[in-house]
This record gives C-alpha cells, sequence and structure tokens, in this order.
C-alpha cells in the first residue's frame, strides 16, 4: 500500500514538474514575442531576430528566487518594463514606418497630444474616451497577467531551479558577448530592450 502511495505522490510530482516546465516555456514565448513584435512590424514579417536574450534572462531569473512577498512585486515592475518597452517598440516602429527616423522619446512626447486629438475627431469625444480607457485596462489586464506567469514560474526542486537560473543567465552572457562576433548567431539573436534604452539614452544626450 505505501509504495503504491509513494508511486502515486512520484507520478504528482512528475506532473507538477512538467507543468512548470511547460509554463517555463510559454513565459519564454510570451515575453520574447512581446518584445520583438516591433522589429517584425518594421521588417514586414516573420524576419531575425528570433530571440531576445532579455526573455531567457528573465525567465530564468524568476524560475530561481523563492517564494517570497516582494517577488510579486518585482514580477510586476518588470511586466511594466516589458509592456512600457513593446509600447516604445510600436512607436519605433510607427516612426520608422512613417517618418523614416527613430523615436526620441523626448522630443516626440508631443505625438500623443495628436493621437488623442486624431481620435476625438474621427470618433467623437464619448468614442475615443471609451477606447482609451479600454486600452488603459487591456494594458492593466496584460500587465497583471504576465506577472502572475512570472512570479508562478519557481520550480520547487532547488537544484533544477538553480541549474536553470545559472544556465539561463551564462546563456544570456554568452550569446550576448559573442553575437555581434558571430555571422550565424548575430542576425537570430537580439536585445531589443538595451538598445531600445541605449538609443534613447543617446537621444536624451543629444538634446
Amino acid at each position: 500500500m505505501s509504495a503504491a502511495s509513494g508511486a502515486q505522490i512520484e507520478g504528482a510530482n512528475s506532473e507538477r514538474l512538467f507543468a512548470k516546465i511547460m509554463r517555463l516555456c510559454a513565459a519564454v514565448v510570451l515575453v520574447n514575442v512581446a518584445l520583438l513584435a516591433p522589429w517584425w512590424v518594421l521588417s514586414g514579417g516573420f524576419s531575425p531576430p528570433w530571440l531576445a536574450l532579455e526573455a531567457v534572462a528573465i525567465v530564468a531569473l524568476f524560475a530561481s528566487l523563492p517564494p517570497k512577498p516582494w517577488v510579486r512585486f518585482g514580477a510586476l515592475a518588470v511586466s511594466m518594463m516589458i509592456i512600457a518597452s513593446t509600447i516604445l517598440g510600436f512607436g519605433e516602429a510607427a516612426l520608422r514606418l512613417s517618418l523614416g527616423r527613430s523615436l526620441n522619446l523626448y522630443s516626440d512626447i508631443w505625438l500623443l497630444s495628436s493621437v488623442r486629438h486624431l481620435l476625438w475627431g474621427s470618433l467623437g469625444p464619448v468614442l475615443a474616451a471609451a477606447v482609451m480607457v479600454l486600452v488603459a485596462m487591456g494594458l492593466l489586464v496584460v500587465t497583471a497577467a504576465l506577472a502572475w506567469l512570472l512570479t508562478s514560474l519557481r520550480i520547487d526542486h532547488r537544484v533544477l531551479s538553480g541549474r536553470l537560473s545559472a544556465l539561463g543567465l551564462i546563456t544570456f552572457l554568452a550569446l550576448g558577448t559573442i553575437a555581434e562576433r558571430s555571422p550565424m548567431l548575430g542576425p537570430v539573436l537580439d536585445v531589443p530592450t538595451f538598445r531600445l534604452v541605449r538609443v534613447q539614452a543617446s537621444g536624451l544626450a543629444d538634446i
């Protein structure tokens, strides 16, 4: 009887571990798509790069963190940064496609008021306000869902968790270092968030 109970417990643990691994894979895919979708829009298709190294590092980090209350706040902050990077990336793509230049957040902030006036003029004040509220609520829901996903990534097995974290961070650093020097990996890998921050920082320095 005890052997059967042990087998059931081991089977349940294996199922939970498999579910965690599948959740890890889903998290990598979702974060990767969120960070690289603006580039795919700009390039007009599903073209390289295909892997954002930040996605690997973020998922590996949250998979190894302990179940502490501060992890939830960290996941929420990281989720907000991911969504903000996606929004800025789409703004970058829109300006490149329409005006042929990069986004400068510090000088192009006035475009937000132009978008608001355009919505008000085309949809009317009531419908435009409803659209903006719906968009804001959608962003909040996506941010909360992404934060929940990140907080649920921790694997109970300490050895596997530590190895996963080490593998993710080593992969991030190693591939990021050799990506620019490798003709094979360079086009496939990218660090879109770091690149976006660097472009905005250079834009601030030019002001």
